[in-house]
């Protein structure tokens, strides 16, 4: 019966360390650690791509300058937040302060104003979301104490060829003998009759004829007699001078 040594069973690792210590085994004996990496491969740079990221990066730059700077120039000026009808009183409730950049070009009224906009009359509608505006109020709305709208409804040949607007101060001169259509009557006319007005408004309107309506300030006891010869079709309209 044999017996086998326990000397004699030797693990394989115990095995390579003991020829590892001894120096045995030269390099054919000796067993690979592992397999050998390669270098890593050269990145190709691409010049287009650099260029894109720097230009991403430049717009972002300047976007964040634009904002800070819209945001530093919001001042709080004063915008509508019920509508108000021409005419009504401007309530307090019936405003709101908004956050923007003032532009001249606008008229807008600053929040610290609010006190001169409330109990002003509304000059035209104001709608919600809108601005109030320097035009956009006013102490009284027209026809003022003591005068009165007459419109004026003229085709082009009995207005002057340079456009009406609101404020300009004209003649309204009563012509006895003109018909209605501008055909001159056989009777022999007598002198004209003048007014002199302020224009309110003017309403161009070419679905009734081609003729233009001239809202214009009368005072309140000539109002009756011209309505009654614009009806008749004798007037015309004279354009005063606009220097002061």
């Amino acid at each position: 019966m044999s017996v086998t040594s326990t000397d004699q069973k030797v693990r394989p690792w115990a095995r390579k360390a003991a020829a590892k210590d001894s120096g045995d085994g030269g390099g054919e004996d000796r067993e690979a650690v592992g397999p050998v990496l390669a270098p890593p491969p050269k990145r190709q740079r691409r010049p287009m791509v650099i260029a894109a990221a720097a230009l991403l990066i430049a717009l972002g730059a300047a976007l964040g300058a634009w904002v800070y700077t819209s945001s530093s120039d919001a001042v709080a000026v004063i915008g509508v937040q019920s509508d108000v009808a021409r005419g009504q009183v401007i309530e307090r409730e019936d405003l709101v302060g908004v956050q923007m950049s003032l532009d001249p070009a606008l008229s807008a009224i600053p929040v610290a104003q609010v006190d001169e906009v409330v109990g002003k009359r509304a000059q035209h509608d104001l709608v919600a979301g809108g601005l109030v505006t320097e035009g956009s109020f006013a102490d009284t709305v027209p026809p003022a104490a003591g005068l009165s709208v007459v419109g004026v409804s003229l085709p082009a040949t009995l207005l002057p060829a340079e456009p009406l607007v609101p404020g300009d101060s004209i003649r309204v001169v009563h012509t006895p003998g003109q018909a209605q259509g501008g055909q001159q009557e056989t009777e022999t006319p007598t002198a004209p009759s003048v007014i002199e007005v302020e224009v309110l408004d003017v309403y161009p309107a070419p679905d009734i004829g081609g003729v233009t309506v001239v809202d214009v300030l009368v005072p309140h006891d000539a109002a009756a007699t011209l309505a009654a010869q614009v009806a008749r079709g004798e007037v015309v309209i004279v354009l005063d001078s606009r220097e002061e």
